[in-house]
């Protein structure tokens, strides 16, 4: 399992987290009967209207955010985002993986440590190897960094717990990217490493 996604299970296991370190993290559904579902509600109160719902066994539930009163989460839902009562929620220990995207240009990056995939619009998918960097920042909980390597491209990654939007819906994400693509010897033209940005959620297995 690799370090962003221990970062993210202990801190959900420490509960929810109003500060501004709060990471996103995977959950479960506990607590609901095998005859019923956790409903998933368009704000955070039990009269708001029902969106949707996870079953009483549902895993790999991201989490981005809580209200104020930290309880209830925000999840999301599509192209959108919804709200679930935090109390039926429990840490999901298993190993995740990153999914990112990006637009204008588009673009998508599965981290999956120690393996990554990237493909864009001039880039098939291809697979590269990911190596998480040290930091030397002293608080720097839920940031992480990646040197991603292939043939003929290389990619450093930054990744920022926060809330970002994809330009294209209405749905937050818990993760912000930064990337710098250098495509080696296809740049010569000199116009040199490439950079990006856009959002990222967390994937169950």
């Amino acid at each position: 399992m690799n370090y962003l996604i221990c970062v993210a299970i202990a801190l959900a296991m420490a509960g929810p987290a109003l500060s501004e370190t709060f990471v996103p993290s995977l959950f479960r559904v506990t607590g609901v009967a095998s005859n019923d579902v956790l409903n998933i509600r368009d704000q955070p109160n039990a009269r708001s209207a029902i969106l949707s719902a996870y079953p009483f066994d549902a895993q790999g539930i991201e989490v981005v955010g809580y209200d104020e009163t930290g309880r209830w989460a925000k999840v999301g839902l599509g192209e959108r985002n919804g709200w679930v009562s935090a109390r039926f929620l429990s840490a999901d220990g298993r190993p995740a993986s990153l999914k990112c995207l990006g637009a204008e240009p588009f673009w998508s990056l599965t981290i999956d440590s120690p393996d990554a995939r990237y493909k864009d619009i001039e880039t098939p998918q291809i697979t590269l190897h990911a190596v998480k960097a040290r930091s030397t920042l002293p608080d720097a909980a839920g940031i992480s960094a990646f040197d991603l390597d292939g043939i003929d491209l290389s990619i450093s990654t930054v990744i920022r717990p926060r809330q970002c939007s994809d330009g294209m819906s209405d749905r937050m994400f818990g993760w912000g990217v930064d990337l710098i693509l250098r495509r080696g010897p296809t740049e010569a033209d000199g116009s040199g490493p490439l950079h990006q940005t856009g959002c990222c959620t967390l994937q169950g297995p």
